[in-house]
């Protein structure tokens, strides 16, 4: 199974709540590991992140600063242990010339150190852009093999968690979600949702094993859109 997390909402929450971006920024990191752990104790296989978009790029320095920090911290100090605990291969999606020298190299750090982790997999969108991921894909094909396995993240999702409401169809893992990923989006901004209701949510999913077409009602009436 492989769950995507999309925490929409760090902006927004800053403001209501009168946080600084630093602070609301790291939440959203520490929170991120809560739920990837949530996940691996669950028995997800796969989780993605969803952590940042090229576009966001294009944003403030003060605002892009504050992100790139507490995703630093997220590699160097939140992850490790986390990847030791239950055996995760962290895998970077993106465009990492994008991204600042300092998170660039924690992340890559990352990688290389669960390289030979087998049980788990989490990848980390940073500087993610589908359209840099397909033509990525089409640069190293090489005729007769499987197109998807050239992709930054390889494995259909099964199961998109997104926060803030959202009401514009997510650029995250096109490919890899179309006709088969459900989504279940919180009403909450992203530090307003808890372990808990995190929990629950996937839980359901396991639980009444949601992977065709004929479970649509089920969908509805338990929370999944």
């Amino acid at each position: 199974m492989h769950v995507a997390i999309i925490p929409d909402g760090l902006r927004r929450w800053a403001k209501m709540t009168g946080i600084s971006y630093d602070s609301s920024y790291k939440l959203m990191c520490e929170k991120l590991r809560d739920f990837a752990v949530e996940c691996f104790s669950l028995g997800v296989e796969i989780v993605t992140l969803y952590l940042s978009s090229v576009n966001n790029f294009t944003r403030t320095n003060e605002d892009i600063e504050s992100g790139c920090i507490a995703e630093r911290d997220l590699c160097l100090q939140l992850l490790p242990e986390v990847a030791q605990k239950f055996d995760v291969k962290v895998v970077n999606a993106g465009t990492l010339t994008v991204l600042p020298d300092y998170l660039r190299e924690a992340a890559l750090l990352l990688q290389a150190k669960t390289s030979d982790n087998k049980r788990h997999k989490l990848y980390l969108c940073q500087g993610y852009n589908p359209i840099d991921e397909v033509y990525y894909a089409f640069t190293n094909y090489r005729t007769g093999d499987d197109l998807f396995k050239y992709l930054w993240v390889t494995e259909p999702v099964d199961l998109i968690v997104r926060t803030g409401k959202g009401e514009v169809v997510t650029n995250l893992l096109p490919l890899q979600c179309a006709g088969h990923a459900k989504i279940h989006n919180f009403d909450e901004l992203f530090l307003g949702v808890t372990n808990e209701d995190f929990s629950n949510v996937v839980s359901r999913f396991i639980a009444h094993g949601i992977t065709s077409i004929q479970s649509v009602d089920d969908i509805l009436n338990k929370g999944f859109l």
